[in-house]
């Protein structure tokens, strides 16, 4: 069964981590682009299949470039990659990010789309404030 999980709750084994990435990039322009020193990750999670990493994702955001921020690095292997694990690693990536959204409210997805999260942000916020989605606002 496949879990995803957040890195800033779970280390994956690195060696296993690292040969996902190197052999199952859904893009090889994120292979090759240089990583500058005011790039942010703001968002990252790991794909396990019965503990095996199996797939890896960010969101990164270039604030120097004032950039929207961007799903990033999607890595799956070929077995398990489908449009329902794709979109739900996508959606994980952006509900992490979602919680601060330090670099706005527009993320582009892995499709190169515009994503508006505004409204997740907010039920976001709210359910830290322990409101129920639905409940009347003061």
């Amino acid at each position: 069964m496949l879990e995803i999980r957040r890195t800033t709750d779970f280390q994956p084994d690195i060696t296993a981590l690292e040969t996902v990435i190197d052999t199952a990039r859904l893009r090889a322009a994120d292979e090759v682009e240089d990583w500058p020193d005011d790039r942010l990750v703001m968002s990252e999670c790991v794909v396990l299949d019965a503990g095996r990493v199996v797939g890896f994702g960010r969101l990164i955001w270039d604030a120097h470039l004032d950039a929207a921020p961007r799903v990033f690095d999607l890595c799956l292997l070929a077995e398990h990659r489908n449009s329902f694990v794709l979109d739900t690693l996508e959606q994980e990536l952006i509900d992490e990010y979602a919680f601060a959204a330090e670099g706005g409210d527009i993320v582009i997805g892995r499709d190169g789309a515009e994503i508006d999260i505004s409204r997740r942000a907010r039920e976001l916020h709210d359910e830290s404030l322990g409101r129920s989605p639905g409940r009347l606002r003061a």
